[in-house]
C-alpha cells in the first residue's frame, strides 16, 4: 500500500510544482502587459489632453518618457511618434494625426498605431511582444 501511494503522489506533486511556477510566471507577464496597455493609455491622454500632440509637429518626430508613478510595481516607458497628419485645421473634420505608440514595462512591449481627431482616438494596430 505505501508503494501504490508513493507512485501516485510523486507524480502529484511534481504536477501541482509545475502549476505554481507556471501561475506565477503567467501572472509576471499580465501584469507587464496591463503596464503597457497604461502606458498607451496615458499616451492618448496626453495627447489629447495634455498638450504633447505640439511637440510633435513634423512627421517623424519622436517624444519618449517614464511614467510618472510605476504601474503594477513595474517601470514603464512610453515613446511616440508622428507618423501621418493630413485634413483641416479645425471644425467637425479636423486634422487627422496617426502616431505610434510603444510601450515598455517588465519585458513586455506594446506597439499601438493610433489615429486621433477631435480627441476621439481610433486603434488602428495592436501588436504585442514579450
Amino acid at each position: 500500500m505505501l508503494a501504490l501511494g508513493a507512485l501516485v503522489i510523486t507524480p502529484f506533486l511534481n504536477h501541482a510544482g509545475v502549476n505554481v511556477k507556471s501561475s506565477a510566471t503567467y501572472m509576471t507577464l499580465m501584469r507587464a502587459n496591463n503596464s503597457c496597455e497604461a502606458g498607451i493609455e496615458e499616451a492618448i491622454w496626453a495627447l489629447n489632453y495634455n498638450n504633447l500632440s505640439s511637440q510633435l509637429s513634423r512627421l517623424g518626430d519622436r517624444f519618449s518618457y517614464s511614467l510618472n508613478e510605476t504601474v503594477n510595481q513595474m517601470n514603464t516607458g512610453v515613446s511616440i511618434t508622428l507618423l501621418n497628419s493630413e485634413g483641416g485645421s479645425s471644425g467637425q473634420n479636423g486634422v487627422v494625426n496617426t502616431y505610434e505608440i510603444t510601450s515598455v514595462s517588465g519585458g513586455s512591449s506594446i506597439r499601438a498605431t493610433v489615429s486621433i481627431r477631435n480627441n476621439l482616438a481610433r486603434v488602428l494596430a495592436w501588436n504585442v511582444s514579450h
